[in-house]
């Protein structure tokens, strides 16, 4: 939270944004570093797959640039990635439009509901993995 905040305030990226969007913002960045671990445990047997699945892992974190390009009902596409639910309420705040949601809580909502399936779901795999 405090590096997302630190980005944010060193940047000037998002000079305008309300308390309550900037709040959004940090509560659902840290969400997705356990998520990200979680996958990576979960399906990597040996260090080499580990590399291979954090390689990965990087390259899912670019998927949320596309809900710049998504505004109608395809950006339900991209809701199963964790770091789409961010990226949309930022998106909201620098390019004012008509969202399908239309509301950066109804994003932030869904959102925190996502990154717990998903981190839910990944625990679980490695819970099999290891056989707690």
């Amino acid at each position: 939270m405090i590096a997302t905040l630190l980005l944010i305030l060193v940047t000037g990226f998002l000079k305008d944004i309300s308390f309550l969007n900037l709040l959004m913002i940090l509560l659902l960045s840290p969400m997705q570093g356990p998520i990200i671990a979680l996958f990576i445990n979960s399906f990597a047997k040996n260090k080499v797959e580990g590399f291979v699945f954090m390689k990965l892992s990087g390259m899912l974190l670019m998927i949320p640039v596309a809900s710049i390009f998504l505004t109608n009902w395809t950006e339900i596409f991209l809701g199963i990635i964790p770091g789409f639910w961010t990226a949309r309420i930022v998106s909201m705040h620098l390019i004012p439009g008509d969202y399908l949601l239309g509301s950066t809580l109804a994003y932030f909502s869904i959102g925190v509901i996502v990154h717990f399936l998903i981190g839910y779901l990944f625990f679980r795999l490695y819970q099999k993995r290891v056989n707690i």
